[in-house]
């Protein structure tokens, strides 16, 4: 059970980390994201969803991945 509760705790950072990956203006500053730092973020968040044990999000990633 806690380890669900972790995968599902990291399931919602990273959705949120995806999410701000995929923003093309900074919200924090308003300035233009750099194409290279939001692709190593999309990256990043996708090697850690496949880290998680869920299938859901293996699956998840490798849509991603296209």
């Amino acid at each position: 059970m806690e380890t669900l509760l972790y995968e599902s705790e990291q399931f919602r950072f990273l959705y949120s980390c995806l999410y701000d990956a995929l923003e093309i203006v900074d919200w924090r500053n308003g300035d233009i994201r750099d194409k290279d730092v939001a692709q190593w973020y999309i990256e990043e968040t996708i090697k850690e969803l496949k880290a998680l044990g869920y299938p859901g999000t293996r699956r998840i990633a490798k849509e991603l991945e296209k």
